[in-house]
């Protein structure tokens, strides 16, 4: 399962980036592989949670810092517009059954696919230009601070916590 830890280990935000990206990875697969466990749900929100963030990190603080209105920044937020939807329909009280498992299917692979975007069209052209990637990195640590701090605090479920 992945670390709770989610503060960045690096102040560069192309690898603040890279890093939320493996987060967001790691989490999908921890879901798969405690489906049906107690800690589903906890894992599912956090998944959620952790997208929401690196949209906003890439829409609020990168995206127009290091590409002011160029057109493959513009199509990367348009593939985030389309996720929310998906992310809605992922936020279910439980999750199970087969509209849910459909809703987080549709929801993995639309954020799979704009994440190897990010990695494949965003982040090699943007690391080529005359940006100041540590400050960036900071803004970018700063923001997740404060959306992290609006966050309520959830308890963690265990086996035998009847509330699962």
């Amino acid at each position: 399962m992945t670390s709770k830890n989610d503060a960045p280990h690096s102040t560069a935000a192309p690898q603040i980036l890279r890093e939320a990206d493996a987060h967001i990875r790691d989490l999908f697969n921890d879901f798969e592989s405690q489906q049906g466990s107690t800690h589903a749900s906890e894992i599912r929100d956090l998944a959620i949670a952790e997208i929401r963030l690196y949209r906003a990190l890439l829409e609020d603080v990168f995206l127009p810092a290091v590409f002011q209105g160029d057109a493959a920044a513009a199509d990367t937020l348009t593939g985030f517009e389309s996720l929310e939807p998906l992310l809605e329909g992922a936020e279910r009280p439980r999750p199970e059954g087969n509209e849910f498992r459909a809703a987080w299917g549709a929801l993995r692979t639309a954020t799979e696919k704009i994440l190897e975007n990010v990695r494949r069209d965003i982040l090699p052209p943007a690391e080529k230009r005359p940006v100041d990637f540590v400050s960036l990195g900071l803004k970018m640590i700063e923001l997740r601070r404060e959306i992290s701090a609006e966050q309520p605090v959830k308890p963690v479920p265990t086996d035998n916590d009847p509330r699962c």
